[in-house]
C-alpha cells in the first residue's frame, strides 16, 4: 500500500456525525464533492434531481431536520434552485444558513450584493476541496484552522482594469521586478500573462536552480516560486535566499509560494522555509493583485491602466463543472487577447500528454508515488487551461492514491487517455468560448 502523504491527515474527521446532502450539476462533480466531504468524516447523500430535492419538503417537512448541510449546484437548474432557496427562507427552514451554493466565478459577479451578504454561502466553480471544506466548516460552526481558503470572496477578477507592463530594467531599478520560478511551461505562461496584465514586469526561471543562479547575480523585488520543482524545490530555494540575505546584508525580498494545496501544514512549512505568503492554485488575477499590493507596493506605483478596456466582451454564460474546455479562465489570463489562446492551449495539450504518459507508465510499474505526482501536476495545469472535467478526473486519481486506494486509482486511470482525447478534440475545434 502507498504510504500516505496526505497533508489533510492532521485535520482529522471534523464532519463526523454530520449528514450532508449534495445536488451537483453532473455525476463527476457529485463524486468529487462526495469524496471531499467523506474524507473529513461526513455522512453524505447525493440528491439525484431537483424533483427529488423538492420532495424533501413534502408535507411541510423541514430540510434542516433531514440534513445538517446542503450543497446545491446552481447549474443544475438556476430558476428551480432559486425558487427552492426562497421557499426555504420563507418557511424558516433551519437549513437556510447551512446551504452552500456552487456557481461559476463569473456568474457570481451578476448576483445581487444583498443576496451575496445573505444567509447562504457562495463557492466558486470549479470546486476546490479547501474552499468546500472551509465553507462546510463555517456553515456547521466548526473551526478548521489549517484550511486557508476564502469562502465568501466575490469573483471580482473581471472588474480589474488591465495595465501596461513597464520595462523590465526600469522595474528592476525601482525594485519592482518579479522573478517567477515554475517548471511547468503552461502554468508559467498563464501566470506571467496575468502578472503582465496587472502591470507587473516579470522575469522567469525554469526551475529552482535557475532561479537561485539569477538571484545571486541580479536584484529582484519579489520571488514567486512553485513549491514542487525538480533539482531544487521552492522550499530549498527560499531557505537559500534567506541565508544569502543574512550573510551578504541584502534587503529582505518577499517570497510567495505557489501551491496546489491550501491546506493544513502548507502555510507552516512555507513560513519555516522563510516564505512570506502563498498563492493557492488555480491562481486568479484578483488574488494575485492582492498579493502584489501587499508585498510589492513599488510595482503598483509603476503601473498605468490601459484605456478603453472592454471587460464584458469575453464573459460567457454558465458552464458546468463537467465542461470539457471552459475558456473563461484563459481569456481572463490573457486579457481577452484571442491571438494568445490557441498557442496556450496547444502548449497545454503537449504538456498534458507528457504527464498522462508518465502517469500511465507509473501505474504499469506500480510506482504509485510517481503516479500521484503526475496526477497532481496534470490536475493543476488542466485547471489553468480550463479543462475542468479532465482536471476533476486527475484529482480523483490523486485523492485515491493519497488514501492508499491504488485499485480505485488504477480503475479511474483507464479513463485518462479517452478523456484527454476529448479535450484534444475540443482544443482543435474551439470556438473561442467554451465547449461542453
Amino acid at each position: 500500500m502507498l504510504p500516505s502523504r496526505d497533508t489533510t491527515a492532521a485535520i482529522g474527521r471534523p464532519f463526523a456525525g454530520h449528514h450532508v446532502g449534495i445536488l451537483a450539476g453532473d455525476t463527476s462533480t457529485a463524486d468529487c464533492i462526495d469524496i471531499y466531504m467523506r474524507h473529513l468524516g461526513a455522512k453524505t447523500e447525493i440528491i439525484p434531481s431537483l424533483r427529488a430535492l423538492s420532495r424533501l419538503t413534502s408535507g411541510g417537512k423541514m430540510v434542516g431536520d433531514q440534513f445538517d448541510l446542503l450543497i446545491l449546484d446552481h447549474d443544475r437548474g438556476s430558476e428551480g434552485i432559486s425558487r427552492f432557496i426562497a421557499a426555504r427562507e420563507k418557511a424558516g427552514d433551519p437549513i437556510t444558513p447551512k446551504t452552500i451554493i456552487l456557481m461559476p466565478r463569473s456568474d457570481i459577479l451578476s448576483v445581487d450584493p444583498d443576496r451575496l451578504a445573505g444567509q447562504h454561502m457562495f463557492v466558486p466553480k470549479p470546486v476546490q476541496r479547501a474552499l468546500i471544506w472551509n465553507a462546510g466548516a463555517m456553515a456547521l460552526g466548526l473551526n478548521l484552522p489549517g484550511i486557508h481558503a476564502p469562502v465568501r470572496r466575490v469573483a471580482d477578477t473581471a472588474a480589474l482594469p488591465l495595465y501596461a507592463t513597464p520595462d523590465k530594467e526600469l522595474a528592476r531599478a525601482e525594485g519592482a521586478l518579479v522573478l517567477f520560478a515554475e517548471d511547468n511551461p503552461v502554468n508559467c505562461k498563464v501566470i506571467c500573462m496575468m502578472l503582465e496584465r496587472l502591470g507587473i514586469a516579470v522575469e522567469t526561471a525554469a526551475n529552482g536552480v535557475d532561479a537561485w543562479s539569477r538571484i545571486r547575480r541580479q536584484s529582484f523585488g519579489m520571488l514567486i516560486t512553485d513549491c514542487h520543482m525538480p533539482e531544487m524545490d521552492g522550499y530549498e530555494l527560499a531557505a537559500k535566499v534567506r541565508t544569502l540575505e543574512r550573510a551578504g546584508d541584502r534587503p529582505h525580498m518577499p517570497i510567495i509560494a505557489l501551491t496546489a494545496d491550501a491546506l493544513i501544514g502548507t502555510k507552516e512549512r512555507c513560513r519555516a522555509a522563510g516564505m512570506d505568503d502563498y498563492l493557492p492554485k488555480p491562481v486568479d488575477r484578483a488574488t494575485l493583485n492582492e498579493l502584489i499590493q501587499r508585498w510589492l507596493p513599488k510595482a503598483v506605483q509603476l503601473r498605468q491602466p490601459v484605456a478603453d478596456n472592454d471587460r464584458d466582451s469575453h464573459r460567457s454564460g454558465p458552464f458546468g463543472d463537467d465542461a470539457i474546455l471552459d475558456l473563461r479562465y484563459i481569456n481572463d489570463a490573457v486579457g481577452g487577447d484571442e491571438t494568445m489562446v490557441a498557442p496556450l492551449l496547444e502548449d497545454y495539450i503537449r504538456n498534458a500528454r507528457r504527464l498522462v504518459d508518465d502517469m500511465l507508465d507509473a501505474f504499469a510499474e506500480q510506482d504509485f508515488a510517481r503516479a500521484r505526482e503526475a496526477a497532481h501536476a496534470a490536475k493543476g495545469t488542466s485547471r489553468l487551461a480550463g479543462a475542468v472535467r479532465f482536471a476533476n478526473l486527475c484529482e480523483q486519481i490523486e485523492l485515491f492514491l493519497c488514501a492508499g486506494d491504488t485499485s480505485r486509482a488504477a480503475e479511474y486511470s483507464r479513463r485518462i487517455e479517452p478523456e484527454l482525447a476529448v479535450v484534444s478534440q475540443a482544443v482543435s475545434g474551439h470556438d473561442r468560448r467554451s465547449i461542453s
